[in-house]
């Protein structure tokens, strides 16, 4: 999907509900919030929301080549598109509102900083502290040991036998 793809995971799909679902999934993988102000670099994420609900994110896009302003995005698990950076943020011919919202949060890969998260400690819901490189995160963000995660057919990480 979308938000995999724009951080090159293509081994299953990253369905974040939050901002910060989505920060903890793109962590796992080494990319890390930046500002938005000045150009993108390439390999960047950038992620779009709707000015009527900013607090979900909606799409993602790569950014493959920043001085052209090229990028690609997967729409959904289907077809992969490249684009201009500005395309997917222009107005519908019937008023001001944007197919997919526009830019709201730029992610960039920091290796330094990966190995750094790895290391940190998370609490899942039972108190356990695991290494953050032996968890992995549910959709509502919530920690949980990799041996326990299960997969549902859409994707979703859920724990085995439903507890």
């Amino acid at each position: 999907n979308c938000f995999a793809w724009a951080v090159g995971v293509t081994d299953r799909a990253i369905r974040p509900q939050t901002w910060d679902a989505l920060a903890t999934a793109y962590a796992e993988v080494g990319y890390y919030n930046v500002p938005l102000t000045g150009p993108p670099a390439n390999d960047d994420a950038e992620v779009y929301a709707r000015d009527t609900d900013v607090g979900r994110p909606l799409h993602a896009h790569r950014v493959t080549d920043a001085a052209n302003g090229t990028c690609e995005s997967k729409m959904g698990d289907d077809f992969r598109i490249q684009h201009h950076r500005d395309m997917l943020q222009c107005t519908h011919l019937n008023g001001p509102t944007f197919e997919y919202g526009v830019v709201q949060a730029r992610y960039r890969y920091d290796a330094t900083r990966l190995r750094q998260w790895q290391e940190g400690e998370v609490t899942t819901s039972s108190g356990r502290k695991l290494k953050r490189k032996d968890a992995a995160w549910t959709s509502s963000g919530r920690p949980i040991s990799k041996d326990k995660k299960s997969t549902t057919k859409s994707g979703r990480v859920v724990k085995k036998g439903g507890k």
